[in-house]
C-alpha cells in the first residue's frame, strides 16, 4: 500500500514520461531548502495555484524520482533539458518549490501530514467539467486515471481523501447533513471540490443529485456494470473491508489517519446501500439500479454518457471532445489488487502500533521491574 517515506498507493503513481503541459507554469520559487519553501508551497496552494511541485511531490509519486535523477545526471554531463522534457515532468504544475522536510506516512496511503490541506473556506480555482457518477467497483479507478491522462487536473476519487485525511471530516459532515435533509450549496461544494475538474467514485457518488444541480454545465459519465458482476466484485472487496473488525480497529490504533477515514468510509457505504448489518444481495442490487435510474432522470441525454470501461477510449473521448491518446486505456484496481492492498495496509498499521506503542511500554515495564528487583536486592 505504502511506505514510510510518504508514497501514495502505487496505483495512483503517475509515469510522466511523454506527458504534455496541461496548465501554465506561473511561479518559480528558487530559494534553497530550509528557507521557507514548505510554507510558500502552502501559501501558493491557498492562492489557487494548482499544483505546486515540491520535493514531497516526488515522495508521493516515486516514479518522478527516476526522471529527476535523469535530469541531474544530464546536468552533470553538461546536457541541457529542453521545454519538452520539462513539460513532461512539470506539465501538471502551475508553480514549483522545494524542501527536504521529513516525510512520514500511514499505511492507508495518506500523504505526509505537513502536506495535508484543510479545505474549509477554500474557493473554486478550476472549472468543474466532468462528474463520473457510477457506483464504486464499476471502473472508477480506471476512469480516474483516464481523465488524468486526458488532462483533467485534478480528479477526485476516494483515494484523494485517503491521501488528505482532513477531507474525510468534511465528507462526513456532508453525509450527516444529507441524512438530516439539509442541502449543501455551491459555496460548500466549491470549498471541498474547488481544486477539481472532475470527480469519480465515492464519496462524490453519494451526492449525485446535489452535484448535478450545483454544476449544471459539467458533463456526466455514468460508469456501469452488469449488476451481478458488480455485486460479485463489491461483495468480495469493499463490503468485507467495511465489515472487518480489523478495519475498525485501525481507527483506534491510528487516530490521525484511520480515525478520520474509517467512520467516513463506513458511512459512505451505508449511504449507498443502507444498513450494513442487514444488507442482502437483493437490497444492494436494488439500490444500485435505483441510483442509475435517478441519474438518468436528472441529466439531459446530451450531457450524459453511459459507459463501461471495457469500451476503452473512443466513446469517452468523443463525448468529452478530446483526442484519443496513443497509450492504452488504464486498467487498475481489480479485486485481487484491492484485497492485497487492504491486507498489507491493516498489517502495517497494526505492526506500526506495536512498534511505537506496545514495544516501548513492554521495555519500560521490564526496565522498571528490573530496577525494582535490583534495588530490592541491594537494600
Amino acid at each position: 500500500m505504502d511506505n514510510a517515506l510518504g508514497a501514495a498507493p502505487s496505483e495512483m503513481w503517475v509515469d510522466r514520461r511523454g506527458a504534455k503541459r496541461v496548465v501554465e507554469m506561473q511561479v518559480l520559487v528558487l530559494g534553497y531548502p530550509r528557507t521557507g519553501t514548505s510554507s510558500i508551497r502552502d501559501a501558493l496552494q491557498i492562492l489557487g495555484y494548482n499544483e505546486v511541485h515540491h520535493m514531497l511531490s516526488a515522495f508521493i509519486n516515486p516514479l518522478e524520482a527516476e526522471l529527476w535523477l535523469e535530469a541531474l545526471e544530464a546536468k552533470e554531463c553538461g546536457e541541457i533539458w529542453g521545454r519538452e522534457k520539462w513539460d513532461s515532468l512539470l506539465g501538471h504544475c502551475q508553480a514549483i518549490t522545494t524542501t527536504t522536510t521529513k516525510a512520514m506516512d500511514n499505511a492507508l496511503g495518506a500523504a505526509p501530514s505537513e502536506m495535508w490541506v484543510d479545505r474549509r473556506g477554500a474557493k473554486r480555482v478550476v472549472e468543474m467539467q466532468v462528474l463520473v457518477l457510477g457506483y464504486p467497483r464499476t471502473g472508477t479507478s480506471s476512469i480516474r486515471d483516464a481523465l488524468q491522462i486526458l488532462g483533467y487536473n485534478e480528479v477526485h476519487h476516494m483515494l484523494s481523501a485517503f491521501i488528505n485525511p482532513p477531507e474525510a471530516e468534511l465528507w462526513l459532515e456532508a453525509l450527516e447533513a444529507k441524512e438530516r435533509g439539509e442541502i449543501w450549496g455551491r459555496e460548500q461544494w466549491d470549498s471541498l471540490l474547488g481544486h477539481c475538474q472532475a470527480v469519480t467514485d465515492a464519496p462524490s457518488v453519494c451526492f449525485s443529485e446535489a452535484l448535478i444541480a450545483t454544476y449544471p454545465d459539467a458533463k456526466v459519465v455514468l460508469t456501469n456494470r452488469d449488476p451481478d458482476r458488480w455485486w460479485g466484485s463489491f461483495s468480495t472487496t469493499i463490503l468485507p473491508w467495511m465489515q472487518s473488525r480489523w478495519y475498525g480497529l485501525t481507527a483506534y490504533l491510528d487516530p490521525q489517519v484511520s480515525g478520520r477515514l474509517v467512520p467516513m468510509t463506513r458511512r459512505v457505504v451505508s449511504a449507498l446501500l443502507g444498513d450494513l448489518a442487514t444488507l442482502t444481495e437483493d437490497r444492494a442490487k436494488t439500490a444500485f439500479n435505483d441510483h442509475y435510474e435517478r441519474v438518468r432522470a436528472l441529466v439531459p441525454k446530451e450531457r450524459l454518457l453511459e459507459y463501461e470501461v471495457s469500451q476503452g477510449w473512443e466513446p469517452l473521448c468523443e463525448f468529452l471532445g478530446r483526442e484519443v491518446p496513443k497509450e492504452a486505456f488504464p486498467r487498475v484496481n481489480d479485486a485481487a489488487q484491492f484485497q492485497e492492498r487492504l491486507d498489507k495496509a491493516i498489517r502495517s498499521i497494526v505492526a506500526t502500533f506495536v512498534v511505537r506503542k506496545v514495544v516501548p511500554a513492554v521495555v519500560l515495564t521490564a526496565a522498571a521491574a528490573v530496577a525494582w528487583y535490583w534495588t530490592r536486592g541491594r537494600f
